[in-house]
């Protein structure tokens, strides 16, 4: 975990040269574990979403998305120029549009991307009018 932490403050720092840039970063979202032996008619609770992370095989770490995703947020703070593109928290809640065949971490069209698109357009317009 501490090698991560020095990786995304490096990464960081060696960004942060453009002044007009608009510097956006997106959080990392796990798949759902099961999405093959379950059915899902649309989206589900954070309590369910929480649950599908914690029985994924420990080789996948999903389970420390969540954590990494706050040192993400602290390296990559608005304070420092950053805009948080927030991916994990609407896509943990969407475990019912993977790919059939055994693929519980990519997605059929539309999808979550799509939403992450309209995130990033308003994070953009957003930080458009702030800067007029």
């Amino acid at each position: 975990m501490e090698a991560s932490a020095k990786a995304l403050t490096s990464s960081m720092k060696r960004l942060h040269g453009e002044d007009k840039a608009i510097l956006v970063v997106r959080n990392t979202v796990p798949g759902h574990w099961g999405c093959t032996e379950r059915m899902f008619d649309g989206p589900v609770n954070k309590i369910i979403a929480s649950k599908l992370v914690a029985e994924a095989p420990g080789s996948y770490e999903w389970n420390s998305f969540e954590s990494r995703n706050v040192q993400l947020q602290k390296a990559f703070s608005p304070d420092r120029g950053w805009k948080l593109l927030d991916a994990y928290s609407p896509t943990l809640l969407r475990p019912d549009s993977h790919i059939a065949n055994n693929d519980c971490l990519h997605y059929c069209m539309p999808d979550p991307a799509d939403h992450w698109a309209r995130l990033l357009c308003n994070i953009l317009l957003v930080a458009k009018d702030d800067s007029a």
